[in-house]
């Protein structure tokens, strides 16, 4: 084989490497947000053992999130405590100052978790949800589930919102939710 054939060969077999690698990366649903967003998860205190407190982050008025701690039941396997975790973002803040992150009679549906650390919560929310909402009011609602889930988590690495058993393109019209969400810390308000 002459040596400009042998350039062009190896050439094609990195290009073809690349987009197989590119098609795994996307498929796990990773993002140049998340690779740059990684090494910022541990920024936020880690959720502690059962029976303890867990941090919930609800919209505020700061147009950031902020926290809200509650005790968590002590008898909670690790996916009941996503599932109750759900259940108080729906039920909604008990601090002033704070706002819901969830329309009045959302209910959660389910929660659950795969291998792969993806967490896939579906919310039942009247079809209307969303509309007339702005993009700041749902940046805020989307980053309190996915940072109320994820944050102080090791093992989670992103979230995937259903609504009513199906990923819609956008929860609002505003942002991209038919990929799975990661973190983001820094809507989070600092206390103090």
């Amino acid at each position: 084989m002459n040596r400009p054939r042998a350039l062009q060969l190896t050439a094609a077999l990195i290009a073809a490497g690349l987009v197989v690698l590119g098609i795994v990366w996307w498929q796990a649903g990773a993002s140049p947000e998340s690779a740059v967003r990684s090494g910022t998860k541990q920024a936020v205190p880690a959720v502690p053992g059962p029976g303890s407190q867990s941090a919930l982050y609800f919209p505020a008025a700061s147009g950031m999130l902020e926290l809200e701690m509650r005790t968590a039941p002590a008898d909670l396997e690790p996916s009941a405590r996503k599932q109750w975790l759900a259940e108080q973002l729906v039920a909604g803040p008990e601090s002033k100052g704070l706002r819901p992150a969830l329309p009045a009679g959302t209910q959660v549906a389910s929660v659950f978790t795969t291998s792969d650390g993806r967490i896939f919560v579906d919310f039942t929310i009247p079809e209307s949800t969303g509309v007339g909402m702005g993009s700041a009011e749902e940046l805020l609602a989307l980053y309190s589930i996915v940072n109320t889930l994820l944050l102080g988590d090791e093992d989670a690495r992103s979230t995937v919102l259903l609504i009513n058993g199906r990923q819609r393109e956008t929860f609002a019209g505003h942002f991209d939710t038919s990929r799975p969400l990661v973190p983001r810390p820094d809507l989070i308000r600092e206390p103090g």
